[in-house]
C-alpha cells in the first residue's frame, strides 16, 4: 500500500536478542489508514530470513502524512510507539480535526476500535496487550500512554542520570524523551510522563508563541 509517508514505520529488537529471543517487531502500514506491530522470529542460517509473524496490535490509525513512527523497547522491557496526528488540518488533510486531545471510550478499546490512538504514545506488552501500570484517561485504561502529539518521530529511553540532574516522574526503569516537529516553528524535545498532556494542537512549543494557533 502507498499511502506517501507508509510502509514500515518502525523496528525493535527483543531486549534479549542474541541470547534465544531472537525475535524482531516491526510496525508497519497493512492497508489505507492502518497500521499494525507485529513480531517476527529471525533465522540467521543458512540465510537469514524473518519468519512466523505473529500480529500484535492492528488497526492503530496511519495516513499520508504524520503516520510518525518510532518503535522502541523502554527500560521496562516494554514496547512504545508513537502515532503522529495524520496530518489533519493542513494541506491535503486541511478539513479533518486533529485527535490529538481525543480519548477512546472503554468499549471502542474493548472492541479494538483504535482510531483515537492518533497523536498519542502508546505503550504495549509483547504481546499487544495492555500493560495493567498504563495510566487512566478519563476514566479508560488504554495503550496510551501520553496524549497530544503532533509528529514526534525521535524517542529513546535511558536510565536515571546520576549527575544530579532531577526529572519528573520518569517511565518506569528509566527516563523516556521525543523528539517532535512543530508547525515550520517549535520542534520539541520533550520528557514522556505517563498521563502528561503535551497540548497539541492547543499548544505548539512554549505557551507564549504566537505564530501558531489552532482554529
Amino acid at each position: 500500500t502507498s499511502l506517501g509517508q507508509d510502509g514500515m514505520m518502525g523496528m525493535a529488537l527483543h531486549p534479549q536478542f542474541g541470547l534465544g529471543q531472537d525475535y524482531i517487531f516491526i510496525a508497519y502500514t497493512y492497508s489505507p489508514g492502518n497500521l499494525r506491530i507485529s513480531r517476527f522470529n529471525f533465522v540467521s542460517t543458512p540465510t537469514p530470513v524473518l519468519n512466523n509473524e505473529v500480529v500484535l496490535i492492528e488497526g492503530i490509525p496511519a495516513n499520508n502524512d504524520h503516520s510518525s513512527g518510532r518503535l522502541i523497547f523502554g527500560a521496562d522491557n516494554l514496547l512504545y510507539y508513537t502515532c503522529g496526528d495524520l496530518g489533519y488540518n493542513q494541506f491535503g488533510n486541511r478539513c479533518n480535526e486533529i485527535r490529538s486531545q481525543k480519548i477512546p471510550t472503554a468499549a471502542q478499546v474493548a472492541t479494538g476500535n483504535y482510531s483515537l490512538y492518533a497523536g498519542k504514545t502508546l505503550r504495549i506488552n509483547t504481546d499487544g496487550s495492555i500493560p495493567g501500570s498504563n495510566p487512566f484517561f478519563s476514566g479508560v485504561r488504554s495503550h496510551i500512554y501520553s496524549i497530544g502529539h503532533r509528529n514526534a518521530q525521535g524517542l529513546v529511553t535511558q536510565k536515571s542520570p546520576t549527575n544530579g540532574l532531577v526529572y519528573p516522574t520518569p517511565a518506569p526503569g528509566g527516563i523516556l524523551f521525543n523528539s517532535e516537529h512543530g508547525p515550520r516553528t517549535d520542534d520539541e524535545i520533550n520528557v514522556i510522563e505517563s498521563g502528561k498532556n503535551y497540548g497539541w494542537p492547543y499548544i505548539a512549543g512554549y505557551l507564549d508563541n504566537i505564530n501558531y494557533s489552532y482554529v
